[in-house]
């Protein structure tokens, strides 16, 4: 993966990268017409930016079909932190808590787990559960270029949200989220001249994460942290009208994932949506705030962060809990994902988000 060496780590010189750590050499320019955010709202160490309706417009018209094949994985790498250094709290285990997925309005076939250690892509076309939850993410950072993410539809209190990671919807170097927000669920292409929206494309009302991602440049991998409070579409809330993965708080680490995401560097394309399963490999602490975070076999590349990490997926309904996302790679080892661990921080986050 690219990126630049910053530091040392138990492994000699790695480069601790987000999956999103590619460089756009060539991007499309900023929309014009998009509206700066209302102020951000801060509570809790959470904080949101509410989007207005014009810029909520803007970003729907600016994300054409050119622009989207255009994006590419934003970069972010940061420094390897030493384990010894844990000047960092540690996060207290809280009361698990559970909220379970809902089935939508549309009818739906489903698709079994798939048991395998490397990507392997989803079969379309993406109308069953889990397929349909997952989605592709786009974004224009406001130090300028188009670049992508992934996320997945997670139930709430406003029926509205998605699940992804706080580098999906803000930039900790600049302390500023990212403009022309959208979501298009079950995101598919045939080819790299061509793009699919079966479910349409969802713009932001309001962005959150946590302000110890937000706020700091240091490594904060363990609260990369991130949820999008979407517009109706057509008068549906996205909950609603797709279903919903549950979400999980707390949960014991040792658990079966499956990893779903749009991975677009490099042996990947972006075209199709992928997934990983794998039990829970070991622990990793990349320094900063938060419990420490984990690591699945799982060779996605960038555009894969954010896409959820599902436990107790049921082969009948399609329906799981999220309990992680994809989030960051070491370079020199390619085979290997690492996601934050949903603890009380990760609670905070949902119930803040999901009440706006």
């Amino acid at each position: 993966m690219g990126g630049k060496t910053c530091g040392l780590g138990r492994r000699g010189a790695l480069v601790l990268v987000v999956l999103t750590a590619f460089a756009a050499l060539t991007v499309a320019p900023l929309s014009s017409a998009a509206a700066p955010a209302s102020p951000a709202l801060s509570s809790g160490g959470n904080i949101a930016s509410p989007t207005t309706r014009s810029a909520a417009s803007a970003a729907l018209a600016y994300w054409t079909p050119a622009r989207m094949r255009a994006a590419r994985p934003a970069d972010v790498s940061a420094e390897r932190a030493a384990v010894a250094r844990a000047t960092a709290r540690a996060a207290g285990a809280g009361p698990e808590v559970t909220v379970y997925g809902t089935t939508g309005s549309l009818p739906v076939g489903t698709s079994g787990p798939q048991p395998r250690l490397i990507a392997s892509a989803v079969p379309r076309p993406y109308t069953d559960r889990p397929d349909r939850l997952n989605g592709k993410v786009f974004f224009t950072k406001t130090t300028g270029g188009d670049f992508v993410c992934s996320g997945t539809v997670v139930n709430s209190q406003n029926q509205d949200s998605v699940w992804t990671a706080g580098h999906c919807v803000a930039d900790n170097i600049s302390h500023t989220f990212h403009k022309n927000w959208v979501f298009v669920p079950a995101y598919a292409s045939a080819s790299a001249t061509g793009t699919s929206r079966p479910y349409g494309t969802w713009t932001a009302r309001t962005l959150t994460t946590k302000n110890a991602y937000l706020n700091t440049t240091a490594p904060q991998f363990k609260e990369d942290l991130g949820v999008a409070v979407l517009n109706t579409l057509n008068g549906n809330h996205i909950v609603a009208k797709l279903g919903s993965q549950g979400i999980k708080f707390n949960a014991l680490a040792q658990q079966n994932y499956n990893a779903f995401g749009y991975p677009q560097a490099a042996p990947f394309n972006g075209l199709s949506q992928f997934r990983c399963n794998s039990a829970l490999l070991a622990r990793d602490d990349p320094g900063g705030t938060g419990p420490k975070a984990m690591k699945i076999d799982c060779d996605m590349t960038g555009g894969a962060s954010g896409g959820g990490w599902l436990i107790k997926l049921n082969a009948t309904t399609g329906l799981g809990l999220i309990a992680s996302h994809n989030d960051y790679k070491y370079n020199n080892d390619p085979n290997h994902m690492y996601g934050p661990y949903l603890g009380s921080d990760a609670l905070s986050l949902y119930n803040f988000a999901t009440a706006l």
